[in-house]
């Protein structure tokens, strides 16, 4: 039998083993205590200076990419194609190339 993992001390996640899920990253931030929370707020922004004017448009029009992809599957799942399918035709797509 594995040995279980101790929880973090940080919260629910450990950073050294399980994938970052922004979702999950979201969830332990809003958990933070108001300090922490308002020192986040600040420092996330200050974490974009460095991006150019055309980086951080190219940011929010991925994130409305995926917004409208999201809002397209769950309008309508069964119009999309399996995983399988897309991956084998972007294999082909590199073979190609």
């Amino acid at each position: 039998m594995e040995p279980q993992r101790p929880p973090s001390p940080h919260g629910t996640l450990n950073r050294m083993t399980d994938p970052l899920n922004i979702d999950e990253l979201r969830r332990e931030a809003l958990a933070l205590d108001l300090a922490d929370r308002a020192r986040l707020a600040r420092d996330l922004p200050h974490s974009l200076d460095g991006l150019s004017e055309a980086e951080i448009e190219q940011l929010w029009l991925d994130e409305a990419e995926l917004e409208r992809r999201l809002a397209d599957f769950e309008r309508d799942p069964a119009a999309g194609e399996p995983w399988e399918i897309v991956r084998e035709r972007i294999a082909r797509r590199l073979a190609q190339a």
